[in-house]
């Protein structure tokens, strides 16, 4: 069941084999990706290590500066013309760690979690990942909090390979983060 809010009131729907197709923004897109990641910190702060007073203080060019960047992607899923997911990946620029790439900001409107919104972000940016030549290695960090999202990424195949303590702080509360990694086996 997902809540929909439509004229004020909170409205129950079953979304039935949800299976959107996964969009990479472009920098005409910038207000989606601002909207949206404001909406996502304030929503669940831990998930992420900016703060929603820097973000929100980001400019539109700063932002299609970004979009831009042939090493960054922001993937989303949108349900009608919202964006309901985002994950977005960087690749390594420095020579000795271009086989790299890292996976931040993984967030589903909780409205529409477990619908499989992160597991298909998650399946393509991997799928991406994979066929770049390069890419061998993929990072990420999650807060030891997040247990559904440490759960997805170990389905995905994802191992920990270390703990960071007290590296996040909102709100005055510290929390730990778990790194994780996916190696490309076959690529090495």
């Amino acid at each position: 069941m997902v809540r929909i809010q439509e004229d004020g009131q909170m409205e129950e729907k079953k979304i039935e084999k949800l299976n959107p197709e996964v969009e990479i923004l472009n920098p005409d897109q910038w207000e989606e990706l601002k909207d949206f990641r404001l909406f996502a910190l304030k929503t669940d702060p831990i998930a992420f290590g900016e703060s929603y007073d820097r973000e929100e203080k980001k400019t539109e060019q700063e932002i299609r500066e970004k979009l831009g960047d042939l090493n960054y992607k922001a993937y989303v899923i949108k349900i009608g013309d919202k964006v309901r997911a985002l994950a977005t990946c960087n690749l390594y620029l420095p020579g000795r760690v271009t086989h790299q790439a890292q996976i931040h900001a993984v967030f589903t409107d909780p409205d529409y979690r477990k619908q499989g919104l992160g597991k298909n972000l998650l399946e393509k940016i991997l799928k991406d990942l994979h066929q770049n030549p390069i890419t061998s290695r993929v990072s990420l960090s999650v807060s030891t909090t997040q247990e559904g999202a440490i759960k997805m990424y170990e389905k995905a195949g994802f191992k920990e390979f270390g703990i960071g303590h007290k590296e996040l702080k909102v709100d005055g509360k510290y929390y730990d983060l778990v790194y994780m990694e996916l190696i490309f086996e076959d690529k090495l």
